[in-house]
């Protein structure tokens, strides 16, 4: 599994650009490691910080660690009150593809902004700059980094889409854009990925950040983190959603408890037709890189899944935990619990309105998504098709001794 420092990413997709919740990896390891004859199993990062935390956690465990890197030159450009990024970046580019292998990427915050940079660097050096962003259809992206690999473009103009895993024959990266409003600054560890993209091979690289005098980053403050290559502990995403929701939400619910509910009814998406045990759960969760965060929180989250007006788990005649039909699609569609139950609730209404049965005649969803078993709101006509439907499985950077200049 590579990119396992991406574990703790909790935000929503801006920066990353990646909609799917962050428990993801380590729940799935968790679930190897709960196996009767567990597999062997290899993450690999290029940016992680402690990796020692890895050994406890998935002991008996070999650590190994490359230093081999191909040769990169990070810098900070601090720009002055004057200059404009765009035009600073038009200089640069056209130095850097004045080599003969030159290849660009430059990395914007939004889609607007990476097709507006990409047509303004096509017209000022009259050369082919693609787009790149996940506004784009599949077909569009891949056509964009094939012609990027051929050579036949030789600079792109990207979101923080390609800035995770994506190997391109990139020579030199630009960081436009370091403060994504509503999310704060991109963190070192980021930075270090994004950078990372030049270079391959006996290709040198060259990664730039650039910060505007508003930005939040200190360009000598960044220069220097680069430079030690300062990394983040490695945590579990569950210690990472508990410290930044530390206070309780206005319906009086610990986000602790929501945090590891939403764990919870992940497993339970995977789990199949046969749901869990409290007993399986607790294997389960004890085996997460957060174990002992969430040994606490189990009681609390199952209350939670299973109250009545949230309709999201139940107990079978056998107290094996399965999820509702509302609860499988809010697993499968990636939906905040507490907006999910809100969806319920609001069905449920309805349909307690529906005296004559008119909603339940058009079949799904407000058959399939509105109650469990022992719901009391359904009208009867309602009753046989309102049980739970069945589960599914749901189933570096790399860097010589940087120069860091401002």
């Amino acid at each position: 599994m590579d990119l396992v420092h991406r574990r703790d990413r909790h935000r929503r997709s801006a920066p990353l650009e990646r909609p799917a919740p962050r428990t993801h990896l380590e729940l799935l390891v968790a679930s190897m490691l709960s196996m009767p004859a567990p597999p062997r199993i290899a993450l690999l990062s290029a940016t992680i910080g402690e990796p020692e935390h890895l050994r406890e956690w998935l002991a008996p465990c070999q650590l190994i660690t490359s230093i081999a890197r191909t040769a990169l030159t990070r810098e900070v450009w601090a720009l002055e009150e004057a200059e404009t990024p765009d035009d600073v970046l038009v200089s640069a580019i056209r130095d850097a593809l004045a080599e003969p292998d030159g290849a660009v990427v430059v990395f914007v915050y939004r889609r607007q902004a990476s097709d507006a940079l990409a047509e303004k660097l096509a017209v000022s050096l009259d050369i082919a700059a693609h787009s790149y962003h996940s506004g784009q259809s599949a077909s569009q992206r891949t056509r964009t980094r094939a012609e990027f690999q051929s050579s036949k473009c030789r600079c792109l103009v990207s979101t923080t889409a390609l800035a995770m895993g994506v190997n391109l024959p990139a020579t030199h990266i630009f960081v436009r854009d370091t403060t994504f409003f509503g999310f704060g600054k991109l963190r070192v560890d980021e930075l270090l990925q994004i950078l990372g993209r030049a270079g391959r091979g006996n290709r040198h690289g060259h990664g730039v950040v650039l910060l505007r005098p508003g930005d939040d980053w200190n360009a000598e403050e960044l220069a220097n983190l680069l430079h030690t290559e300062s990394l983040p502990p490695l945590r579990s995403s569950f210690e990472v959603v508990s410290k930044s929701h530390s206070d309780r939400g206005a319906n009086g619910d610990d986000p602790r408890d929501l945090a590891a509910a939403n764990l919870i009814a992940s497993c339970l998406g995977r789990a199949g037709d046969g749901g869990l045990s409290k007993a399986q759960i607790g294997k389960l969760l004890g085996n997460t890189l957060g174990a002992r965060s969430l040994a606490t929180r189990v009681d609390a989250s199952l209350r939670w899944l299973t109250d009545p007006s949230r309709v999201v788990a139940w107990n079978d005649e056998q107290q094996q935990l399965r999820l509702t039909a509302l609860g499988q699609a809010g697993v499968r569609s990636m939906l905040p619990l507490p907006y999910l139950t809100g969806l319920g609730q609001l069905l449920r209404d309805l349909i307690s309105l529906d005296t004559d049965g008119r909603c339940c005649s058009a079949g799904p969803p407000w058959t399939t998504l509105s109650s469990h078993p022992s719901s009391r709101t359904v009208p009867r006509s309602c009753a046989d098709s309102a049980k739970p439907s069945p589960a599914r499985s749901m189933a570096g950077t790399r860097a010589g001794r940087p120069k860091t200049s401002h």
